[in-house]
């Protein structure tokens, strides 16, 4: 049974050969009290308005089991509510479908007939090898939450300084912008749980992620996200959004 479903996984282009030991999580930004708060119309936040898709490659590693996978498809987010993102594994058939709407998902792997379901209440320890909270905040709902922010991001030390903004949402994530860069510290029940950096693009007057590098504690994985080409999508099909097993 082992041997089969290494094989059902090369299939799907996932490789079980480890590939070192998960990085620590870099301690999370502690929120300066002599650094003054910034009003919310002072933040640079240009959030999307419109559907946007982007070609994508995302690659994820599994810590616990050393599994892998890898896929290049297309991601469309509708702002604040809804993300479908379909990945081609070899021979261009579909290896995942990820459908997010308004806290539900559905992800699908059909080379092993895998289809799980759920919501907010899901455990994340269950979740191993789905990015789905990683994908809401990043991608549909940035900024979600947010409480209160700060000028400047944070340095290695750990202090907050120099150009852009640190955020800190009520849904527990802490979020830096600067330049093109951004930073994130993700939290369950107190506990940092993942980090992630990378680099941001523009996109009718919309900023959005353009690489993404992940580490997580809760599911344990690595995630790699390159997005290229966005765009606006002027004409957006009903199904589109619409829950796959409801049509």
């Amino acid at each position: 049974m082992r041997m089969r479903v290494r094989l059902l996984l090369a299939a799907l282009g996932i490789c079980a050969a480890a590939c070192g030991s998960r990085p620590p999580l870099q301690a999370a930004p502690r929120s300066p009290a002599h650094v003054a708060e910034l009003p919310r119309g002072k933040l640079d936040l240009r959030l999307p308005t419109r559907v946007i898709k982007q070609e994508i490659t995302i690659e994820i590693r599994d810590v616990a089991s050393g599994l892998g996978f890898s896929g290049r498809g297309v991601v469309a987010v509708l702002p604040r509510h809804a993300l479908r993102m379909i990945l081609l594994g070899p021979g261009g058939t579909t290896a995942m479908d990820v459908w997010i709407r308004d806290g539900r998902f559905r992800v699908a792997i059909p080379a092993v007939s895998r289809v799980t379901r759920g919501d907010a209440s899901t455990p994340r320890s269950t979740m191993r090898g789905m990015p789905v909270d990683l994908l809401w905040r990043l991608l549909v709902d940035p900024f979600g939450g947010l409480a209160y922010a700060r000028s400047g991001h944070p340095t290695e030390s750990g202090e907050i300084a120099g150009e852009g903004f640190t955020a800190w949402m009520r849904r527990g994530e802490i979020r830096a912008r600067y330049g093109n860069q951004l930073r994130a510290w993700f939290f369950e029940q107190g506990r940092l749980s993942g980090v992630a950096r990378g680099e941001e693009t523009e996109v009718d007057g919309a900023i959005v992620p353009r690489t993404v590098d992940y580490v997580g504690t809760d599911p344990a994985m690595v995630v790699r996200v390159q997005g290229a080409s966005p765009m606006v999508v002027e004409a957006v099909p009903p199904a589109l959004f619409a829950d796959p097993d409801q049509g």
